[in-house]
């Protein structure tokens, strides 16, 4: 009898990968470029099958942290710095190698197909030492010199920010026609040999480059977080016995207690209220009305020279509405003189990135109709003692 003999299938070779750069222009131009098996190609958009992405750009933001931070004492530091999106996904990079922590908002995250580092700590993994106070400047090389590469050089300032100049076509005679007004529009000194760092030393650094998390929250917290406490919660409710039940009713009881007393309490206070209001005319006015001198104080504080700002009182909420005009020609055509002013580009800015005033909180970002208003809208709760009291 013949024995079949079965071929088993060869492994197939590892996908080569498939690296994504991102590079700006002075701002002008954002460029994408593909880089699989040592050749570069020029994309619209990324591929989805992107493995890896290289940024150079302003959405990435860095701050100097020369100590190590905890999570939340670099959250509250960048939180801290000027022009920052509250909801900006952090790369905590503080201490050594790095010396610094990054910020990018979820959607520059998002919008793309794949991990990002940003290329300024990429070049902090390949120097052993923190930025000298002089500053420095380095290239990166994505490519061949002299067959289509794309060199990035970057300049660290002194004063801790990060600048970068696109060298598309580059090879040594390119580099050294950039590289002179580069350091001289930066007031860096040039070494007198540039360091240059290739391609294969950028992708030998792929396993270990920090990259910005992209998963998901959940009530704050990453979505796998949040599933593994689910699961052990979940166990610990199986090894529950007739005696967790019994615990259970009288968690029941003791939370019907407190909902009880806490009706209680509400229903005092606005019979408290209704009473002070019916005997006591003068007190009430002082003790209950709104803080209208609080309240366009805090308008002031949110109002910029091109926006218009409104507010509706509740007893227990203030809603700020600050309204920018997006407007860059000036016109006639509307009925309201602050929308038929020019406004520039930085100004919109100004008033989409700016951080409210203490004790309130952003809560909603819209454009109308016609797209030539942004409306931004604060929160502010109001105290305990104004339950109740509506102004419309």
């Amino acid at each position: 009898m013949k024995r079949l003999l079965t071929r088993r299938p060869r492994p197939q070779p590892p996908r080569p990968m498939r690296l994504g750069l991102i590079v700006e222009d002075n701002s002008i131009e954002r460029r994408y470029y593909l880089i699989e098996d040592g050749r570069l190609t020029r994309q619209e958009q990324l591929p989805a099958e992107t493995d890896w992405i290289i940024a150079f750009e302003k959405a990435d933001q860095r701050y100097p942290a020369r100590q190590r931070y905890a999570p939340k004492d670099a959250l509250a530091y960048v939180l801290s710095q000027p022009n920052v999106d509250e909801e900006a996904r952090l790369l905590n990079l503080s201490g050594a190698p790095h010396w610094a922590i990054y910020a990018r908002a979820i959607d520059a995250i998002l919008d793309e197909p794949a991990p990002i580092t940003p290329g300024a700590a990429l070049l902090d993994l390949l120097y052993p030492d923190p930025v000298p106070a002089q500053g420095r400047i380095a290239g990166l090389l994505f490519g061949a010199l002299g067959q289509g590469c794309v060199a990035v050089l970057v300049a660290h300032a002194p004063n801790g920010q990060v600048v970068t100049q696109v060298v598309p076509d580059a090879d040594e005679a390119r580099i050294a026609q950039y590289i002179g007004p580069f350091a001289q529009g930066h007031h860096l000194t040039l070494s007198e040999d540039l360091p240059l760092f290739s391609l294969d030393q950028i992708l030998a650094l792929a396993g270990a480059a920090p990259r910005y998390d992209r998963e998901e929250r959940v009530l704050g917290l990453p979505r796998s977080r949040v599933e593994r406490l689910a699961v052990q919660l979940l166990g610990a409710a199986c090894l529950v016995t007739l005696g967790g039940a019994g615990w259970e009713g009288v968690q029941l009881w003791a939370a019907q207690r407190e909902a009880a007393a806490a009706a209680a309490a509400t229903q005092t206070l606005l019979t408290a209220n209704a009473r002070r209001l019916a005997a006591h005319p003068l007190f009430a006015t002082q003790a209950m009305s709104l803080p209208v001198a609080e309240l366009f104080r805090q308008a002031e504080a949110l109002w910029k020279p091109t926006t218009r700002v409104r507010f509706e009182a509740q007893g227990h909420s203030v809603l700020y509405t600050v309204a920018v005009s997006t407007r860059t020609d000036a016109g006639s055509s509307s009925s309201q003189p602050w929308l038929s002013r020019a406004n520039s580009q930085q100004a919109v800015e100004a008033a989409l990135l700016a951080r409210p005033p203490a004790g309130l909180t952003r809560s909603d970002v819209r454009a109308t109709g016609d797209m030539n208003v942004i409306e931004i809208d604060y929160g502010q709760a109001l105290p305990a003692r104004l339950a109740g009291l509506v102004v419309r």
